[in-house]
């Protein structure tokens, strides 16, 4: 009769301390889900990012980011929660030129990272949601898949960066896209649209911050020699902040200040060297303006205003700076001065090869593995032989397929922005817009993770 008395008090003491001990598990779990919503996380993860470019502290903050979004991919339902964490990982790690043999030593990562992607996706499951941009996403999977069929080598094809290539952008893309589109079906309270262009502003103010950093480290020699530091990712950083900087304009309080924000990201792209950052993202920077001036009653005005004397300063910073932005030039012998474009360098001598190459098997192309303009260009460890233009790489990697196909993913992104528009859907069409401009002139949407997952990203929101 004692055992069962004892028996009964234990478990009538248990049971209510494995409630506490689940509710407060509940609890903490539900604040950390709130605050991972807030702009004081992403303050926080902006401070962490300085902190890890200034002191260049770049396979620490990988590791840092990785954790972070494997545990996010435990704890929440929402898998927008990693958008952030994942873009200030990809923004960071641009400085790190030529480094697959330090970060390969980081594969570990890859473990709690799949375990928290495994988890997720089954315990949050959900039904996927077709949109009309998906047939774009499945166009290009089948276009880059089929690349080169019929003419490129077993070894080119097969070869590891060749594949990586050709899945990330092909199927992984598709299925990434029906992942998502499921979890985008789940009920919120706080508006997607809005927590998006925080996270974009983000992005912007990093690599605003990252720019100037590197310019001033080095001022007394900018000053001493009247050159500015050659970026080797300036072309990166004015790519992701062309991508981010559209979303600034739909703040509508303290008008001025985010105005001024986007003006100081267009400095950075100019601070930074990069020619297509020059071109495109002052194309960019004038598409957004002029969007939301026309769409905006707010602040109309002052809009236009500051439109107009932003770009009349540019021009006389420009002038201005004349000496140290010719610095950014290649010098051509033949002409002795610097010029914009150099005849000899990579871009321009892979326009004629592109011919050839759109020749040898007009269908499909030469595939996106294929290696025979390694004489122009011999890319970096586990990078793709670039021909350094979107358009290009699609004519002459993947042929007339790789042409529509791409034609059907424009089409049908911007059937999707272009019905029934909001101001959402403009930042996404500026962006979209400024994405394949830069593509032009650099790999840009060929590049998957983070250009072409961000864009499909944004075109399925």
């Amino acid at each position: 009769m004692g055992q069962k008395l004892e028996f009964l008090y234990i478990s009538c003491y248990n049971a209510p301390c494995e409630r506490r001990k689940e509710e407060v598990v509940t609890a903490v779990i539900s604040k950390l889900r709130s605050f991972f919503l807030t702009k004081s996380y992403l303050i926080a993860l902006l401070i962490v990012s300085c902190v890890i470019t200034t002191f260049g502290l770049e396979v620490a903050g990988v590791i840092f980011f990785v954790l972070l979004i494997s545990v996010q991919l435990f704890l929440c339902d929402d898998i927008l929660v990693t958008t952030a964490p994942f873009l200030l990982l990809c923004t960071t790690v641009i400085k790190c030129y030529d480094s697959f043999d330090t970060f390969v030593k980081l594969a570990w990562l890859g473990i709690p990272l799949t375990a928290g992607l495994i988890y997720h996706f089954v315990r949050f499951r959900a039904s996927p949601h077709i949109g009309v941009t998906f047939w774009g996403v499945v166009a290009v999977a089948v276009s880059i898949t089929l690349g080169g069929l019929g003419i490129i080598s077993t070894k080119d094809y097969f070869n590891p960066v060749s594949l990586f290539y050709v899945l990330s952008l092909g199927a992984v893309m598709v299925v990434l896209y029906l992942l998502l589109s499921g979890q985008m079906s789940f009920p919120r309270e706080y508006s997607v649209p809005d927590y998006i262009c925080r996270i974009m502003y983000t992005v912007v103010l990093l690599g605003i911050y990252m720019v100037f950093h590197a310019v001033i480290s080095v001022l007394p020699t900018v000053l001493e020699t009247g050159k500015l530091p050659r970026l080797q990712w300036s072309n990166n950083v004015s790519t992701l902040l062309i991508i981010a900087l559209p979303f600034v304009y739909r703040f509508r309080n303290k008008t001025l200040l985010h105005l001024s924000v986007a003006f100081l990201a267009l400095i950075a792209m100019f601070l930074s060297g990069s020619r297509g950052g020059w071109v495109m993202g002052t194309a960019t920077y004038a598409l957004s303006a002029i969007v939301f001036i026309i769409y905006r009653r707010h602040h109309r005005a002052l809009s236009a205003v500051f439109f107009f004397v932003s770009l009349a300063a540019l021009c006389a910073g420009v002038y201005e700076m004349r000496g140290y932005l010719l610095s950014q030039f290649v010098y051509d012998a033949e002409l002795d001065k610097y010029v914009f474009l150099y005849s000899k360098e990579p871009r321009m001598r892979l326009f004629e090869r592109m011919k050839n190459d759109f020749s040898a098997n007009p269908l499909f192309g030469r595939g996106l593995g294929y290696s025979g303009n390694k004489d122009i260009y011999d890319p970096k460890k586990f990078a793709m032989h670039w021909y350094h233009s979107a358009p290009m790489q699609i004519i002459a990697s993947l042929g007339i397929t790789g042409i529509f196909a791409y034609c059907t993913q424009i089409a049908t992104g911007l059937l999707a922005l272009l019905r029934s528009v909001d101001s959402f859907k403009l930042c996404v069409l500026c962006s979209f817009t400024g994405l394949w401009l830069m593509s032009c002139v650099n790999p840009g949407i060929f590049c998957p993770y983070p250009y072409a997952f961000i864009m499909m990203m944004l075109l399925l929101i």
